[in-house]
């Protein structure tokens, strides 16, 4: 009972421990994200970025199976050594511990990030934006996506096909950060460890691109999804890899790192990414000017835009559903108290940041 207690009092620390750091984000920024975070991940980095395979993906898998064989063995005590009652009460605290040291060095390698200070604060920019601002920066979005595709193709009706090889995708859009950093010096960036998940379909199932791997520091990516998105997802993950916990920061630094890039394609994966945010929010919103924006989508955008539609309806299932619930508590764990919306507060910055810089 003593090293029950011991797990349950080291989960109460933590608790404990996040409810101060919420309240103190400088603490956070200064001592955590840009000291031991940035020493940490990046021999982590060194370490695991070495194999050309993810560590992480075989890690949860043997987690897993350790935590499956240890239910099972609880269960499967001889009859009449202990009562069902016992056998649920050594599950749980079981469980105590797992939870303990899974948040214990979830939060010391990655997790105490959620808690810095907001992007939009560090950029000066505001958070709220009006429904006429929406529609207006949804309209030169638009502008610039069709000029793009047009100057890529010169064809309205031919679709931009991204036909890189993945490799070249994952080192491109690594070393495309150097001109984000260039303008903003604070998004520091060395080295990565960007990898194809050995688990692609399964996180395709589960509705998901890419993670964060917080123990070993790796940015999987979903290999399956259509490669004119994976651009912006592997630098999306790479954010997360940096330090920027938020979704909906990782998105927008994502959007940046397209946008600003030389080649053409990656910054028209840019922009669709960001418009299709803004067609979403307007369709989310009811504004009645979606259908005219809609309609002067030139056809092979709209071609773009169905594609990544296409694939996720595709792996669309009851586990999605699933995964989709738990994942949206454990972003409101992590202090993204939105949850899966969290994501469209990308929406948020994107206008408030081009109303200082424009499109």
């Amino acid at each position: 009972m003593r090293k029950n207690w011991f797990w349950i009092l080291l989960l109460i620390i933590q608790y404990l421990l996040v409810k101060i750091f919420q309240k103190h984000p400088l603490w956070i920024e200064n001592y955590y994200s840009n000291e031991w975070y940035i020493k940490i991940s990046a021999l982590f980095r060194k370490v695991y970025g070495f194999f050309p395979f993810s560590i992480g993906d075989i890690l949860y898998f043997i987690v897993g199976l350790i935590i499956i064989i240890n239910t099972v063995v609880i269960f499967k005590e001889k009859k009449g050594s202990y009562s069902w009652s016992m056998r649920f009460q050594h599950l749980f605290y079981f469980l105590i511990r797992v939870l303990a040291i899974f948040f214990l060095f979830f939060n010391l390698f990655w997790g105490y990030n959620n808690y810095r200070i907001p992007l939009y604060q560090k950029m000066e920019l505001e958070r709220e934006y009006t429904d006429d601002e929406l529609i207006d920066f949804s309209y030169q979005l638009l502008t610039k996506v069709n000029q793009l595709q047009l100057e890529i193709t010169g064809d309205s009706t031919k679709s931009v096909v991204v036909d890189y090889d993945i490799t070249k995708i994952y080192d491109e859009a690594n070393s495309g950060y150097q001109y984000v950093t260039e303008v903003y010096p604070w998004i520091k960036h060395e080295n990565y460890a960007l990898k194809s998940s050995l688990w692609s379909s399964v996180l395709s199932y589960m509705g998901f691109s890419g993670y964060i791997n917080p123990f070993t520091n790796e940015a999987q990516v979903n290999n399956k999804v259509p490669k004119l998105g994976m651009y912006v997802t592997a630098s999306h993950e790479i954010a997360h890899q940096i330090g920027y916990a938020s979704e909906s920061e990782a998105n927008f630094i994502g959007y940046l790192n397209a946008t600003l890039q030389v080649d053409k394609k990656y910054q028209y994966a840019g922009y669709i990414y960001a418009l299709r945010y803004c067609l979403t929010t307007m369709e989310r919103n009811e504004i009645k000017e979606l259908e005219t924006i809609q309609y002067h989508i030139n056809p092979a955008v709209h071609h773009n835009l169905m594609e990544n539609k296409v694939f996720w309806d595709s792996y669309r299932n009851i586990s999605n559903s699933f995964f989709k619930v738990f994942y949206n508590n454990f972003l409101k764990i992590n202090n993204q108290q939105e949850g899966i919306k969290s994501y469209n507060r990308f929406v948020d910055l994107l206008i408030n940041y081009h109303k200082k810089k424009a499109l």
